[in-house]
């Protein structure tokens, strides 16, 4: 069964949508909406997200047809490897150069993205050449690991804490050989938070 059949199926349960109402709630316009349901055009992740927990069904059936994942195992889905970020001093901001690849992963933010570590500041909790998996919809929580990046584009792999007196994030190594930085409140454009690492992209 394609996805936009039931996509189309799903809208006409009750309470009933139309095809703007169904757009609205995945986000898009009724134009992007209708072929969606014609299948002229494939929906995103997001889309797809927004639309299931409206309908009240998981994300798996839209994708599969299937009201449950095999043997009951936690669906996975393919996270976008955007760039290399580094784990040593702060470089020029990821993303650039649009995305490197895909790996697999059951985390459930739809802009979640992954990261390959260059660098070896985080070690030996996180290694050159791991991956990790970013969730920009996780909230800030002292001390956990993030992806930093500044107002002039720069980032950096560091454990972060803000230092509420000094107005200031503390970005903290792993390994004692590289020197704690230390970024203004007002320099700091985005922290997203490391959700899963992994030792390679297999």
């Amino acid at each position: 069964m394609e996805i936009g059949k039931r996509l189309r199926e799903l809208r006409g349960k009750p309470p009933k949508l139309s095809q703007a109402e169904a757009a609205a709630i995945a986000g898009v316009s009724a134009r992007t909406w209708y072929d969606y349901e014609r299948g002229e055009s494939s929906p995103g992740i997001e889309a797809l997200e927004r639309y299931a927990i409206n309908r009240n069904v998981s994300l798996y059936y839209l994708l599969s047809g299937e009201e449950a994942s095999p043997h009951g195992e936690p669906l996975e889905v393919d996270i976008p490897v955007l760039d290399h970020i580094p784990a040593g001093p702060i470089t020029m901001g990821f993303g650039e150069y649009g995305i490197l690849g895909y790996i697999r992963s059951e985390v459930r933010d739809p802009k979640a993205f992954a990261l390959i570590v260059s660098g070896f500041s985080m070690s030996p909790e996180i290694q050159e050449g791991d991956v990790v998996i970013v969730s920009p919809l996780e909230p800030f929580v002292n001390g956990k690991i993030y992806a930093t990046v500044t107002t002039k584009g720069e980032h950096s792999l560091k454990r972060v804490r803000r230092d509420e007196k000094a107005k200031a994030y503390a970005l903290l190594p792993t390994n004692k050989e590289f020197p704690t930085l230390y970024i203004p409140e007002n320099e700091i454009l985005r922290l997203v938070r490391v959700v899963e690492v992994r030792r390679n992209l297999q």
